[in-house]
């Protein structure tokens, strides 16, 4: 059954993943999944819960490959999607990726023993030619890995977005070195955290998280993202259950408008009528 709950009901999701099984998985993910999880599925999910609009984030797993999003965004003018590229990815491709709804890269380091070196000559470049895009730079990384990101990130001038409250695990919380590296950072204005996957750190109060970000950064820096096929879980959540969640974290209907906004704003959504 469709909802039509507005109070509970976001107009964007900033974080799904898509793909099929048959997919060129990089060397070595170990590859688990029960059933492949599509373009389609996904919109029937927004469909059910009544949200508008679907950021598809680039999926660690997948690498570079990016054909199975870009088709996705070929077909259905209410996605946009993030990549994962290489450091020496041409301009001419960045540019071509942005006509085709692209609006940022990824970097996933949880399972890299150290993060990039941002501040190499290459990565320079790179976040140049980012931030000449107006793209952002979309992190989920380890604790101990934020505090340079985020650095870095900061000096290059682009757009950040932080996934999954910063808090990987259940040590990231609010008087760890990563959530502070997150706080000062979301004051410089470029800077976004999404509320999202609150299974991955379910020790955290993840109420009091969002409260001490507002309390930071204000109501502008937040967005919302339901982390489907939830990855992590196997699919084994509701899609409902994570567009619950944002209504117990965010009280507030006026300020989850404003997450609303911000989402829209962000990804080069038109504003529904």
């Amino acid at each position: 059954m469709e909802r039509t709950d507005r109070i509970l009901t976001p107009v964007v999701d900033t974080h799904a993943h898509i793909f099929r099984r048959d997919l060129p998985f990089i060397p070595g993910v170990r590859q688990d999944f029960k059933r492949d999880f599509t373009t389609e599925d996904y919109l029937a999910e927004l469909d059910a819960a009544g949200v508008r609009y679907g950021v598809v984030a680039a999926a660690s797993f997948l690498g570079t490959y990016h054909d199975y999003t870009l088709s996705a965004l070929e077909r259905h003018s209410r996605l946009r999607a993030t990549v994962v590229v290489d450091p020496d990815v041409s301009q001419a491709h960045l540019r071509e990726l942005d006509r085709a709804g692209i609006i940022g890269i990824r970097f996933a380091t949880g399972n890299m023993a150290a993060p990039p070196d941002l501040r190499s000559a290459e990565y320079k470049k790179l976040l140049r030619a980012i931030a000449d895009l107006d793209w952002h730079v979309h992190v989920y990384g380890r604790r101990e890995h934020l505090p340079e990101l985020l650095s870095a990130l900061d000096t290059s001038g682009v757009k950040i977005v932080v996934d999954h409250f910063g808090a990987r695990d259940n040590q990231s919380g609010i008087d760890s070195e990563s959530f502070r590296a997150i706080l000062s950072t979301m004051k410089n204005g470029r800077t976004w955290v999404k509320l999202s996957g609150p299974y991955l750190s379910d020790s955290l109060d993840h109420r009091e998280l969002t409260s001490r970000f507002l309390a930071e950064a204000g109501s502008t820096r937040l967005l919302w993202g339901s982390d489907w096929p939830f990855v992590k879980l196997n699919g084994h959540l509701r899609y409902s259950q994570a567009v619950d969640w944002l209504a117990e974290w965010v009280p507030d209907e006026g300020i989850r408008q404003q997450i609303d906004v911000n989402a829209l704003e962000l990804y080069r959504f038109p504003r529904p009528s």
